[in-house]
């Protein structure tokens, strides 16, 4: 098999599978989740791809330094290895091709657990939330649901003794209907009585009528019999005494019976008086006794009612004292699922720091090969980046000399929100400057391959003062527009974004799930002014076959 023998690969392939093994063993101890296991196989299987150069290296820097002597003989066996040196080149070069390409899945597969952590992170904690805030919904409405149940056996209590305080009422009106009743009885009692007396002064006032008549005639008998007594003279005379005595008799009978007449006369009109005062009397008794009766009826309804009342109150009451332990089981069940979802949570927040633990990891293997393999997909955008990179810088430097731009306005960190911009938009002291020259820059290196998305400048705070042309539109007042097409004079410090202008590495290659779903790959290089380091440079392109 030549340089890459079959030895090696295998020593290559068991050292890879022992580092991994080791990470699986050893990741439980460092309180690494099962995922490390990824993160070994990956870090494995690059030690094996640096012993495999290595094996096909040392027997060719051999051979070439005794071609470089002439000291190397025909019959040598390293003339063979030599001869096949580029075959077995080109096989390493296959290899790395292969193993950066595997780097590039790792990279990519990290990036989408890494997203879904994130998003199973914010899921939780909005479950988090919303669970606190049903146990304090659940702890307001058991709290209610006790004081109505309070209320209610308040109100039960109420209603007993409204329907006591009735039934004494009504046994009070009962016995006040019985009085007036009785009065009523006897009020018809006496004026049948009086009545009675009525009737009976009525026939004494006729029998004086009767003995006035006759004392009428009786007195004019007597003077008939004085006027003949008169004319028998001395012979009537004592006939005429006894005339004048009848006459006087009749005289004091017929006063005595006016006087009588008139004093039954007075009774009567009394008596009548009486009657009808009594009648009224007693039609007012009959109309009150009827009134009482209708509010005893009514008070014996409102008992009745009051009694039900009670019923009804006494049995919510009861339902509230249920309901109030029903509560308190739910109050009970929230806070408990309120605190799984918290340790949940809290598991999720360390799965997400080891997801992007590993991304990280997966990222700097990545970008290893990028840095160190021309057979990298990411090779042609780190030179594009990096020459993009020197082009920013060289133009600012100019800029410096020349007078149009000064380094302080360049390196100034202050930003002033720009009104009525949202999402927020900031003027910087050196935007204007940019907006007239990074376009030049930007765009050529954004167009020089299809798989680039954007290429922009931005300073260590994440902001960038001018985005390439197709999302630099103007503002249209629509936030959800803006924030696709009107990028420009925006801060974009998000992890993926604050890291791309403060780094100093060679190179930064991040990858990463963008809200749409779309898998994205970052490259950031540094820019650096008259020695400094001014920010980054971004490059944000599709994977490879996407």
């Amino acid at each position: 098999m030549g340089l890459l023998d079959r030895a090696s690969i295998i020593l290559g392939v068991v050292s890879a599978v022992v580092l991994a093994v080791i990470s699986a063993v050893v990741a439980p101890l460092l309180g690494l989740e099962p995922a490390s296991i990824l993160v070994g196989l990956v870090v494995g299987l690059a030690a094996a791809a640096g012993f495999l150069v290595i094996r096909v290296l040392e027997p060719a820097e051999r051979g070439l330094r005794a071609l470089d002597k002439g000291t190397l003989a025909e019959d040598h066996p390293l003339r063979a290895h030599c001869r096949q040196l580029l075959s077995d080149a080109k096989a390493g070069r296959a290899l790395v091709e292969t193993l950066s390409g595997s780097a590039d899945r790792n990279a990519i597969s990290a990036a989408q657990v890494s997203f879904a952590a994130d998003q199973l992170k914010i899921r939780l904690d909005r479950q988090v939330e919303e669970t606190a805030q049903m146990a304090d919904y659940a702890g307001q409405i058991t709290e209610t649901v006790r004081e109505s149940s309070e209320q209610a056996t308040d109100a039960a209590t109420m209603a007993l003794q409204n329907k006591q305080v009735s039934t004494e009422g009504r046994e009070a009106l009962i016995s006040a209907i019985d009085s007036v009743r009785e009065v009523h009885q006897q009020s018809g009692e006496n004026l049948r009585l009086i009545q009675e007396l009525n009737e009976k002064s009525i026939k004494i006032q006729g029998v004086t009528t009767t003995i006035q008549g006759i004392a009428e005639q009786t007195n004019l008998l007597a003077l008939n019999a004085a006027i003949e007594a008169a004319r028998a003279g001395d012979q009537g005379r004592g006939f005429a005494v006894v005339a004048d005595e009848v006459r006087q008799l009749a005289g004091r009978t017929a006063q005595a019976t006016g006087e009588v007449a008139e004093t039954l006369e007075e009774i009567r009109s009394d008596t009548t008086l009486i009657v009808s005062r009594i009648e009224d009397l007693a039609r007012s008794i009959e109309a009150g006794l009827t009134s009482v009766e209708s509010v005893g009826e009514r008070l014996e309804q409102i008992s009745d009612q009051s009694e039900r009342v009670q019923q009804q109150v006494a049995r919510i009451a009861e339902i509230d004292q249920n309901n109030e332990q029903s509560l308190a089981q739910v109050f009970s069940a929230i806070e408990t699922v309120r605190d799984q979802i918290s340790e949940s949570d809290t598991s999720v927040s360390s799965l997400a720091e080891q997801a992007a633990t590993l991304m990280e990891l997966a990222e700097k293997a990545n970008a290893s090969f990028a840095l160190n393999s021309e057979a990298s997909y990411h090779r042609p955008f780190f030179d594009q980046a990096r020459a993009g990179a020197d082009q920013i810088g060289q133009m600012f430097e100019q800029a410096i000399r020349d007078g149009k731009l000064s380094e302080s306005a360049l390196f100034d960190k202050s930003r002033t929100p720009i009104p009525n911009t949202h999402p927020p938009k900031y003027s910087s002291t050196f935007d204007k400057f940019t907006d007239q020259y990074l376009p030049a820059i930007q765009e050529q290196v954004k167009n020089a391959h299809e798989a680039i998305v954007f290429a922009i400048a931005a300073a260590p705070d994440g902001y960038v003062p001018t985005h390439n042309r197709d999302f630099a539109h103007a503002p249209t007042g629509d936030p959800k527009v803006d924030l696709v097409k009107s990028r420009s004079k925006r801060l974009f410090n998000d992890r993926t974004g604050i890291r791309c202008g403060q780094h100093t590495e060679t190179m930064l290659l991040q990858t990463y799930r963008r809200d749409t779903g779309e898998i994205m790959h970052d490259l950031s290089v540094p820019i650096y002014v008259n020695g400094k380091h001014w920010g980054g440079f971004r490059l944000g392109y599709r994977p490879d076959n996407h």
